[in-house]
């Protein structure tokens, strides 16, 4: 998407992040991954692809809980917690060569 905007063109996007790494087996689940839950990334790491795309502002506009992965229905240790983070990234020219 980066590439497609203007310079100081601004990206509004939400997307559910994890606050544990999602299991290998869950990674591979067809129902979560037509949910669009499977490849689910932790705050930290979703932050850091934003801007090392290129994306030199990133304002976060909310954090939501949004969904629990139950332990007894996915087999698993604990429950994995999904909230979903809303943000708007601004392509800021020039951050390519000084952000990443």
């Amino acid at each position: 998407m980066y590439r497609v905007l203007k310079p100081t063109g601004r990206l509004y996007i939400s997307d559910p992040i994890t606050t544990v790494p999602i299991p290998e087996k869950l990674k591979n689940d067809e129902r979560l991954r037509a949910m669009c839950l499977s490849g689910a990334l932790s705050f930290e790491d979703y932050i850091q692809k934003i801007a090392a795309a290129g994306f030199g502002i990133i304002e976060i506009r909310a954090r939501r809980p949004y969904r629990i992965l139950g332990k007894r229905q996915y087999g698993l240790e604990q429950n994995i917690v999904l909230d979903t983070v809303e943000l708007v990234a601004t392509k800021t020219p020039g951050c390519l060569l000084l952000c990443g």
